[in-house]
């Protein structure tokens, strides 16, 4: 797939902030369901993946089953159970605590995939991060010391699973030649619905239900999905990090707006430092590169 709108910075940037602001109202859609967490998971995968599939397969047409071959050969494959249990920890993250804190804690990801970067791929940490670093931690603390008297630490540890998930899948599609992101985003969740399929009840859903999950599994999913993956091809990793923070401020502003849920003092000023310190550490990183 290409797109070009101006030149390639503006296509990067346009088509990652219109992936992210597409992608923001996934957690309100996903609190608004009523049904058990694991009927939830194997109903928004499902769909998902049905969504992705069918648009790769009008995409590439006769080509698809080479591509897919590509995609998940080694080490790539290797992303599709990472991406299905990232599924399954998002879900019950979002079940289990504040919308806001599984946002704050999944911002944190880039300064994981730094340290991932070092034991895996042998890339040298460089001061800034360690600073960053020692920011963010500070930040998580305080959202994981609040949780622990609210007694929403589960859901803030499923947080930091999703965060861990998608960071290490990152790391390895660094070592790939080509895969196919969307490939890899079906493959992963369909890992999703195997895993919870024995605790799920998908035909108990009702109508309503049903409706919020085919809007975030056919519409929001897959179009986020696809405008997020296109943007590194325009614009460097740190710049596209620095965009994908919108994320942070504008899903717990959908769940404030629909269903009043406020974010605590703590955890409103623990995920400011943690979005500032990525925003400098990510304009470092692109200054440098």
């Amino acid at each position: 797939m290409s797109f070009r709108i101006g030149s390639p910075e503006t296509t990067g940037r346009a088509l990652t902030a219109l992936g992210v602001i597409a992608i923001s109202p996934d957690a309100l859609l996903t609190r608004l369901v009523t049904a058990d967490v694991w009927t939830v998971i194997w109903w928004r995968a499902a769909l998902t993946a049905l969504a992705i599939i069918a648009v790769l397969t009008i995409h590439y047409r006769g080509a698809l089953a080479a591509r897919v071959r590509e995609s998940l050969s080694m080490p790539a494959t290797l992303v599709a159970p990472l991406w299905g249990v990232g599924t399954i920890f998002f879900v019950l993250a979002v079940s289990n605590t504040a919308v806001a804190n599984v946002l704050v804690i999944i911002a944190a990801g880039p300064l994981f995939g730094a340290f991932l970067s070092r034991v895996f791929l042998k890339e040298r940490i460089r001061a800034e991060t360690w600073i960053a670093s020692f920011s963010i931690l500070v930040g998580l603390i305080a959202v994981f010391g609040e949780s622990f008297s609210a007694g929403s630490l589960f859901g803030d540890a499923c947080a930091l699973g999703t965060t861990l998930c998608a960071t290490i899948a990152f790391v390895v599609l660094r070592r790939c030649e080509n895969p196919s992101p969307l490939v890899l985003a079906a493959a992963g969740s369909l890992v999703a619905v195997i895993l919870v399929t024995p605790a799920a009840e998908p035909w108990s859903i009702d109508l309503v239900d049903f409706g919020y999950l085919v809007v975030l599994g056919v519409g929001i999913l897959p179009v986020a999905y696809a405008l997020i993956f296109l943007g590194p091809r325009y614009i460097p990793a740190p710049e596209v990090g620095l965009i994908m923070l919108l994320e942070t401020a504008l899903g717990p502003l959908w769940v404030w707006l629909v269903i009043g849920e406020v974010p605590s003092m703590r955890v409103a000023a623990s995920g400011a430092l943690i979005v500032l310190t990525v925003a400098v550490h990510s304009v470092i990183a692109m200054r440098r590169g």
